[in-house]
């Protein structure tokens, strides 16, 4: 079952997998494939994937990787996983 959820949420859960489901850690590139099959699986919605990416870059949790898709993940993304 598919879940709605607000832009924070998703941002917050896409802490949660990058952190304490994959491991990553402060500056380690992330491919943004890796991270949709991980969301799709916890949750299905991958539509809202884009919107929560889109926070957590706000919020500088991560850091867009310039000429690709990847995204880095910040020290402050780190210790804003739950």
């Amino acid at each position: 079952m598919v879940i709605k959820m607000t832009r924070d949420e998703v941002a917050e859960l896409i802490m949660d997998i990058l952190v304490n489901e994959l491991g990553v850690k402060p500056g380690d590139v992330v491919p943004l494939q890796l991270l949709k099959g991980n969301y799709s699986a916890r949750n299905g919605a991958s539509a809202d994937i884009k919107h929560g990416l889109q926070c957590a870059m706000e919020l500088e949790w991560l850091e867009p990787v310039p000429g690709s898709t990847d995204f880095r993940l910040t020290v402050l993304g780190h210790e804003s996983a739950p």
